[in-house]
């Protein structure tokens, strides 16, 4: 048996594995690009993480036996084709396919003078959503989240429809 034949029947087994795995390195990879990299994440870029985050999350309710398993794992359905969505759509905006938001973000500045207000906004670093920082074969880091995101979605709804256990 081949290593993607083994690969692929534990994926059958255990597919909340696979989406633990994924969570797992692509908020590894988010961290380790910002804090060695020294890339700013912008707000979709945050947004993804959550979206990651949850994924995690439910990927390990989704491996533990209880009556909450079902629910997780079509939880880890919807937040990997949610997590897919987002991509894209960050993707798009980057690759200027669409306009992105028009809105700033910033924290909270009542109570602040307009020295201090002037001396944080100076201070803070700028990302925008429509530029790569990053990218490889032409692809951003938010368009492999979506490739692997999509491609993951995919897989988790082909194993449910085929085998239908979990």
């Amino acid at each position: 048996m081949s290593v993607l034949s083994k690969i692929f029947c534990l994926v059958k087994k255990k597919p909340a594995l696979l989406t633990l795995a994924f969570s797992t390195l692509s908020l590894g990879g988010a961290y380790a690009s910002e804090y060695l990299g020294g890339l700013v994440p912008c707000d979709l870029c945050w947004t993804q993480r959550y979206i990651h985050m949850i994924i995690f999350a439910l990927s390990v309710l989704a491996l533990i036996k209880s009556p909450a398993q079902i629910f997780a794992f079509y939880g880890v359905i919807i937040s990997t084709i949610s997590s897919a969505i987002t991509a894209g759509y960050h993707s798009g905006i980057e690759y200027k396919w669409w306009q992105g938001m028009q809105a700033c973000s910033s924290s909270d500045m009542s109570g602040l003078t307009i020295e201090e207000m002037m001396e944080r906004i100076n201070a803070a670093p700028l990302v925008r959503c429509d530029e790569v920082p990053w990218e490889i074969f032409n692809i951003s880091m938010a368009g492999f989240n979506f490739l692997f995101s999509a491609a993951i979605a995919l897989l988790f709804l082909y194993l449910r429809l085929r085998f239908k256990k979990t």
